[in-house]
């Protein structure tokens, strides 16, 4: 690439997969541009690094988990997916270094379990709380 922070990937009639877990993003916005007929791309993000997907689908799918803060810092890395997606597959995906997609899958079942276990105690620790004003 000239310098720039832009990447085009396009494909037909076959599948591609960029794996960013390794990559070193600078501040500001990284734009992938992608094109794909009759194939499969799949990226993977680590957690850190905040995505923006804006793709277009005709008969195929777009399969995404993007996460960009409503007010974005300018000095945090994003990567900007857009193109179109024409009888092919697109999937955006979050792993850990290292980490395969079972261990992916198992990891963020657990953080949702986790989670949803914190909500239950608290709203249990909410319903046994005290009216305000009142005294035990």
């Amino acid at each position: 690439m000239d310098g720039s922070k832009d990447m085009q990937l396009r494909v037909f009639w076959g599948n591609a997969e960029l794996d960013f877990r390794d990559a070193s993003f600078g501040p500001g916005v990284t734009t992938v541009e992608v094109s794909c007929t009759m194939g499969n791309i799949e990226i993977v993000v680590p957690p850190w690094l905040a995505v923006d997907v804006d793709v277009s689908s005709f008969m195929g799918s777009v399969e995404e988990r993007h996460r960009v803060p409503a007010d974005p810092d300018p000095t945090r890395p994003v990567l900007r997916i857009e193109g179109a997606i024409r009888l092919g597959n697109l999937e955006v995906e979050t792993r850990l270094a290292g980490e395969s997609r079972s261990d992916a899958r198992r990891r963020e079942r657990g953080e949702r379990k986790r989670l949803r276990h914190e909500r239950r105690a608290l709203r249990r620790a909410e319903r046994r709380a005290l009216p305000p004003g009142s005294e035990g």
